[in-house]
């Protein structure tokens, strides 16, 4: 989305299992807030984790074909190579958060305490963050002008790791856990 909204996932390792899991994940949100994604062009550097490296002789990577073929949209893009320009609002939220976020939050204690920190933070940048580069206005400010029949909870999806099962929303009922061979102590509460 062109209004600069910014979404926030982490993980161990930058590879293609956890960008297929986030563009997955906040590929269905859009949808569910009402993104037309037949319209949506998804724009990625050309890194291994989204298929830049693929040999195109085996088809599509996996990730143009999540992009494309589940959600139906319009394009997955790479950007070309040697032209960081395209790459300038990813690069320009990494050159605001860095300085406004990592070094000002303690990070002591639980990953759920870090998500809530690193949603507190995607709250105030997308909700009261004012930007220079947009007149003064805010993603959502942005989004209410361009697409006001997209839901304003499309700001609001909560940062996750991508690691935990909790990210997958993936409901596990008890007896599934705790079976024959596994034991007792585990259970379905998500495990950060």
């Amino acid at each position: 989305m062109p209004e600069g909204t910014l979404w926030l996932a982490f993980c161990a390792v930058n590879d293609s299992t956890y960008a297929l899991l986030f563009a997955d994940r906040l590929l269905a949100h859009l949808a569910g807030c009402g993104v037309d994604l037949s319209q949506l062009v998804v724009q990625t550097d050309n890194g291994s984790e989204f298929g830049g490296t693929w040999n195109r002789r085996h088809g599509l990577p996996a990730f143009t074909k999540l992009v494309e073929h589940k959600y139906g949209c319009r394009q997955h893009r790479f950007n070309p190579p040697h032209r960081s320009t395209y790459n300038s609002d990813v690069e320009a939220v990494h050159g605001i958060m860095e300085p406004e976020f990592y070094p000002l939050e303690r990070f002591r204690g639980s990953v759920s305490a870090f998500l809530g920190q690193a949603y507190s933070y995607q709250l105030y940048f997308n909700l009261l963050r004012r930007n220079s580069a947009t007149a003064g206005r805010t993603p959502e400010q942005l989004r209410q002008a361009r697409a006001p029949t997209v839901s304003p909870q499309v700001c609001l999806l909560p940062p996750v790791m991508l690691s935990s099962l909790a990210a997958q929303d993936l409901p596990l009922p008890r007896q599934v856990l705790e079976g024959h061979d596994v034991p007792g102590y585990v259970t379905s509460d998500p495990v950060c």
